[in-house]
C-alpha cells in the first residue's frame, strides 16, 4: 500500500483551508500532503494508521499531522450500518511557512515551531476542548479566521498532554523502493494480522531474505516485525473488548493470538492492564 501523493483542491485564494466532512466514511487510502493538517474527529470512530503506527481513533480526539506524514483514517464499517451521516470532522490544512520561514525567528514562536517538529511524527490531543474553536472557524471568512487560528495554535501549545503517534517523521515525499516496501508490509499484516504470518512469509511481501527483512524493518520502524504485528493484533483486540458479545478468549483468537496466555501477556505489556481490567474501563 504505498502511500499516494495527495494534491488538496485550491478553492479559494488563502493559505489556510478549512475543510468541513460530514461522510459516510473518511477517505480511506494511505496518503500524504506537503501540508500541516490538523484535524478535529467530531464523530466517528475506526483505525488509523500514522507513519509507522496503528491505533484506535474516537470522536472528541484532535491530531496535528506534520507535512508528508502518509496518514490513512479507516472507519468502522459496523459503527455507521444504519445510519445516514457517519462521520464528520473538522480539518485545518496549511504549509509550514504560512506566515513566512522569518515568523519562527521571533522569540514568542519559537514553542510553537517545536509542535510543528514533533507533528513530523504526528500528535494526537484530547480535543473536547477545541470544539467551540472549530465549529467557529469553519464558518468564518477573513481575518476573523486567522484570528481563531492562533487561538487553536495558542491550546495545542497550553495542551499537557500532546502524545507523540510515530517513532518516526517523514519530511520528504516518499518514492523510494524502500517506502514501497515498508507499505506493503503494513498492507499485508492489516488484512492478514488474524493469520499465523512466519518471518518467512512476511520476507517474501517484502521480497527479501528473512536476515535482510529483519535488519530492514527494525531499522526504518525501531522496533521488531512481531513486535509490530503484536501492536497490530492488540489493537484489534481493544476495538473487540468494546462489545460485550465475545468472550476474552474468542477476542484473542479474532485477533490472530492462538494462546490466551500469550494474548494476556502481550495486552498486559501494551496497555499496562489485564483485557478483564481494560474491558471493565472502557464500560464505565
Amino acid at each position: 500500500m504505498k502511500p499516494l501523493f495527495f494534491k488538496l483542491p485550491k478553492t479559494e485564494n488563502t493559505p489556510l483551508r478549512v475543510q468541513v466532512d460530514a461522510l459516510p466514511y473518511f477517505y480511506d487510502k494511505l496518503h500524504f500532503h506537503p501540508e500541516i493538517q490538523i484535524t478535529l474527529v467530531l464523530k466517528g470512530k475506526g483505525t488509523y494508521f500514522i507513519g509507522d503506527k496503528i491505533e484506535r481513533f474516537e470522536e472528541g480526539q484532535l491530531f496535528v499531522l506534520g507535512g508528508n506524514l502518509p496518514h490513512v483514517f479507516k472507519s468502522d464499517r459496523e459503527y455507521f450500518e444504519d445510519e445516514d451521516l457517519s462521520v464528520e470532522a473538522i480539518s485545518l490544512f496549511f504549509m509550514s511557512d504560512i506566515f513566512g520561514k522569518d515568523f519562527w525567528e521571533f522569540e514568542e514562536t519559537h514553542q510553537l515551531e517545536d509542535v510543528f517538529a514533533d507533528s513530523g511524527k504526528g500528535l494526537v490531543l484530547e480535543g473536547k476542548a477545541f470544539y467551540d474553536y472549530f465549529e467557529r472557524i469553519a464558518k468564518v471568512e477573513g481575518f476573523e479566521k486567522f484570528v481563531l487560528f492562533f487561538q487553536i495554535l495558542q491550546q495545542i501549545l497550553m495542551h499537557g498532554e500532546r502524545k507523540v503517534i510515530s517513532s518516526m517523521a517523514f519530511t520528504s515525499p516518499q518514492r523510494d523502493i524502500e517506502n514501497e516496501r515498508i507499505n506493503s508490509v503494513f498492507d499485508f499484516v492489516i488484512n492478514n494480522y488474524k493469520e499465523d504470518i512466519t518471518l518467512k512469509v512476511i520476507a517474501e511481501v517484502a521480497n527479501l531474505t528473512p536476515n535482510a527483512f529483519c535488519k530492514f524493518f527494525k531499522v526504518r520502524t525501531r522496533k521488531t516485525f512481531f513486535e509490530f504485528l503484536n501492536e497490530v493484533r492488540i489493537g484489534n483486540a481493544c476495538k473487540l473488548l468494546q462489545t460485550d458479545h465475545l468472550s476474552i478468549s474468542e477476542i484473542a483468537y479474532e485477533s490472530g493470538f492462538n494462546n490466551l496466555s500469550n494474548f494476556n501477556r502481550q495486552f498486559q505489556k501494551r496497555m499496562n492492564m489485564t483485557p478483564k481490567k481494560y474491558q471493565g474501563y472502557i464500560s464505565r
